[in-house]
């Protein structure tokens, strides 16, 4: 289960603020994680971003890259949380009129080059992390990326360029977390829908979604049900219909339909926001699914129960 909006809002503030996993600025944390001085070196070399130094060391102990220890975690892993884990989108200037361009976003990763070279040098982005590494939800023991790939952990927590590069070589845009409850797509589903507020607190742009659009050109199944037993799609026809019909017209869809109907229905009779949207998504699944939407008005109409909270 993930954690409610106020404890999401907590545990954001408390990780923009430097309190995450600040692995890499604990003195003797990387020892404990890493055997080898090799693995240790190499690890902290690409937390720095320093391609020349990781370079050189992966010349001389070439098979360091793909060290782990006992909780699965290797210098890419390391890498990729080294600064602790934050939600990039949630700065303090996120409603100035000038935001920054996509490009400048992008290059700002100070050890992308560093990861890139990880990944060029065989570091494996689909191996899952087993047990306790990174930080926790308060007052729980279990860590918060337990059970986490590089591409999970990247799908939730870090910006398009660095997800980009985890697909390229090799990443699985399906990947999926140990207990099977998460997919990379649910993962970039979630964080894009909590920093999408709401029109009281829009972003920027719609740039939080990035993550989930390219795992989809990537070739993540929307279709997949996850571990609260919907997929995407049926969640996003509950709070973003523009989601919804995105997704549905543009990348292949396999799933039952009637989830989408209903919830779509049942957001138009009660007048929630977004209408124009909600019925732009009714008729595309008339027109273009074959879905009979009128009789499922019908139907709603003649017995409505209480819609599902599929976010409990």
């Amino acid at each position: 289960m993930r954690p409610s909006f106020c404890m999401l809002f907590v545990v954001t503030v408390l990780l923009l603020g430097g309190c995450g996993n600040s692995a890499a600025n604990e003195p003797g944390k990387i020892e404990k994680t890493f055997a080898a001085n090799g693995t240790q070196t190499i690890a902290q070399a690409a937390c720095e971003g320093d391609a020349e130094t990781l370079k050189s060391v992966i010349d001389r102990y070439p098979s360091a890259i793909t060290d782990k220890n006992r909780n699965n975690v290797t210098p890419l892993i390391w890498a990729l949380t080294c600064h602790g884990l934050e939600f990039p989108d949630l700065v303090a200037d996120r409603h100035l009129n000038s935001p920054p361009a996509r490009a400048t976003r992008d290059t700002a990763i100070p050890n992308l080059n560093a990861i890139e070279l990880l990944l060029r040098s065989g570091a494996e982005p689909n191996l899952l992390i087993i047990g306790d590494f990174g930080p926790t939800y308060p007052g729980e023991a279990k860590s918060w990326i337990d059970g986490y790939s590089p591409v999970l952990i990247a799908a939730e927590f870090h910006q398009p360029a660095v997800l980009r590069l985890l697909l390229q070589y090799g990443g699985d845009p399906n990947a999926k977390s140990r207990d099977i409850e998460h997919t990379a797509l649910s993962l970039a589903f979630s964080r894009a829908r909590w920093l999408d507020l709401g029109p009281q607190m829009s972003p920027f742009d719609d740039r939080q979604w990035d993550n989930y659009f390219l795992l989809l050109d990537a070739g993540a199944n929307p279709s997949e049900t996850l571990g609260n037993g919907y997929n995407v799609v049926e969640m996003a026809s509950l709070t973003r219909p523009e989601i919804a019909l995105r997704t549905l017209k543009n990348f292949p869809f396999d799933g039952k339909l009637d989830t989408i109907t209903y919830h779509t229905i049942d957001a138009v009779e009660r007048g929630f926001p977004n209408a124009n949207v909600r019925r732009e998504l009714l008729d595309f699944l008339s027109e273009e699914k074959g879905v009979d939407v009128e009789a499922a008005i019908v139907a709603y109409r003649s017995y409505s129960p209480p819609a599902d909270d599929i976010f409990d």
